[in-house]
């Protein structure tokens, strides 16, 4: 028996979710839902059916759809028809579920929509798999409560043998950076050329203040796109998605930033790009291993949509540093990839109240798949957002990225040397307390609320004092105990790269 469709039914959304069930039996499902429901009811099907459709292939059947993340039950029987599938959507009355060819899928609405795949049912019990949450057994008439009456019956055509479906391989990948500068001047030559060298495609680099010194050295090369903050880049941002929310902040260096993400992301993807990391210009990127373009071409033909890199922190052991892209080879270990209580004994070292021994941020930074929907979310992650409807994709969270030990880096040269340090304190001046979401800056980055007080004072003599004291590790012999413990790691790879004159 197959249903008539209903296209009220079959074309509505399937809504991304997480949801739990209570008073049933529940089992375990061959893929458990992660971010898309509609990715992982179709995975499971596929190989309960014996279908030669790879896990790899739905999902990038499903996340490459055009109009993901809305997919309705309707898109779902076009994806079940590319691989070989008869598949019909519709509505039927509750007394005909016994009748139904198993396996199907159907659609619930409660306690949030989701669809499941319909495995049983007698006249007292149904089960079917929920991607959630697993196999659940539960009475008729608890399932119907739940049920919005509509199915996909699916079936494989007698006598045909299906041929396999796999993903297809991903062309090579070519990334870009996103940046937004100021006072950069004397280590962005070693920043571009860097860079360059190791394989991005593409910098997009935003000045933010008008006549940047920064901006003649930018335009020498191939492959650098600088911007200057001017009425042109102003007017471009009024056309941004995100402007409505950010219009009343553009006096912050963070909204203006957001916007310049965006700008970029729209720049790259029309330049025929792939993925987009945003950094800041005393960070660079780091690749123990290989080039970006390998890569990122790995992540893509693994599906992957986004990932977060952790960050390690340079540590600086004198008063003043020049060019410390080249000069500074020490940093701190992030707190992901430090045992249980090795955090403790490095915040120990470094001063009070610090970010588990980091002056800066610990929690990664990020880079993501380009196409129209992707919008920065914050200065260190992306989403993903289709009108008012935000959503991620398939990704690599940070702890998933910190758990291969010698994978790719985000090296972050926070505050190394101390003119350095002044400089931006001035350039930054009297800023808010809290960041664009309202979170208190001191809750994140103490030190950035002790470094703005101490500068603000104009007393330089006490803001060196401040900086020799809590930025600075001198003591050999404390540091030969902290690399002995794993606590610091030595990283050359930069400095070499720009010893070979930016030559990969």
């Amino acid at each position: 028996m197959w249903p008539e469709p209903v296209n009220k039914c079959i074309h509505k959304p399937l809504i991304i979710t997480h949801h739990n069930h209570h008073n049933r039996s529940v089992y375990h499902p061959s893929v458990y839902q992660s971010t898309d429901n509609a990715a992982a009811v179709l995975r499971n099907l596929v190989q309960h059916l014996g279908v030669p459709v790879s896990p790899g292939a739905v999902a990038q059947a499903v996340y490459d759809h055009p109009d993901f993340p809305f997919l309705s039950l309707y898109h779902l029987t076009q994806l079940l028809g590319a691989w070989g599938l008869r598949a019909e959507a519709g509505r039927i009355p509750p007394e005909s579920l016994p009748a139904i060819p198993l396996p199907a899928l159907a659609f619930v609405e409660k306690p949030q929509p989701a669809c499941v795949m319909f495995h049983r049912c007698d006249a007292d019990r149904v089960s079917y798999l929920d991607p959630a949450t697993g196999w659940v057994e539960e009475p008729v008439t608890a399932f119907r409560e739940r049920w919005s009456g509509v199915v996909v019956l699916v079936g494989v055509p007698a006598g045909e043998e299906l041929p396999p479906v796999r993903p297809v391989p991903a062309p090579p990948q070519r990334a870009a950076l996103a940046v937004t500068l100021v006072d950069a001047e004397q280590t962005l030559d070693s920043f571009i050329r860097y860079h360059l060298a190791i394989g991005f495609a593409h910098l997009y680099l935003f000045f933010d203040r008008p006549g940047d010194p920064g901006l003649r050295t930018a335009r020498t090369y191939p492959g650098v796109t600088a911007i200057e903050r001017d009425d042109a880049l102003a007017a471009r941002w009024r056309s941004c998605r995100q402007y409505p929310q950010l219009a009343g902040q553009l006096q912050r260096p963070q909204a203006r930033q957001l916007l310049n993400v965006e700008i970029a992301a729209g720049l790259a993807l029309d330049a025929g790009l792939h993925w987009l990391l945003q950094m800041d210009a005393d960070e660079l990127f780091y690749l123990p291993r290989g080039s970006v373009t390998e890569h990122f071409t790995a992540l893509a033909d693994r599906q992957v949509y986004g990932v977060t890199y952790p960050n390690y922190e340079a540590v600086s052991g004198q008063l003043e540093v020049g060019d410390y892209f080249r000069e500074v080879t020490l940093f701190k270990r992030n707190p992901v990839h430090l045992a249980a209580g090795q955090q403790e004994v490095l915040a120990a070292h470094v001063s009070a109240g610090t970010n588990a021994g980091f002056l800066a941020y610990a929690n990664g930074k990020s880079a993501a798949r380009l196409d129209g929907a992707l919008l920065p979310w914050g200065n260190h992650r992306f989403q993903w957002r289709r009108g008012t409807t935000h959503y991620q994709k398939p990704g690599v969270a940070l702890a998933e990225a910190a758990a291969d030990p010698s994978g790719p880096l985000v090296l972050h040269y926070a505050e190394c040397g101390f003119s350095h340090f002044l400089r931006k304190y001035r350039t930054w001046g009297d800023f808010p307390d809290t960041y664009l979401s309202g979170q208190r800056v001191i809750d994140r980055v103490p030190f950035r609320i002790r470094a703005r007080e101490v500068v603000k004072t104009g007393d330089v003599q006490r803001a060196e004092a401040f900086y020799r004291r809590e930025a600075i590790l001198a003591d050999v012999s404390m540091l030969a105990r902290l690399l002995d413990e794993g606590l610091l790691c030595r990283i050359t790879g930069p400095a070499e790269v720009l010893g070979r004159g930016g030559r990969g």
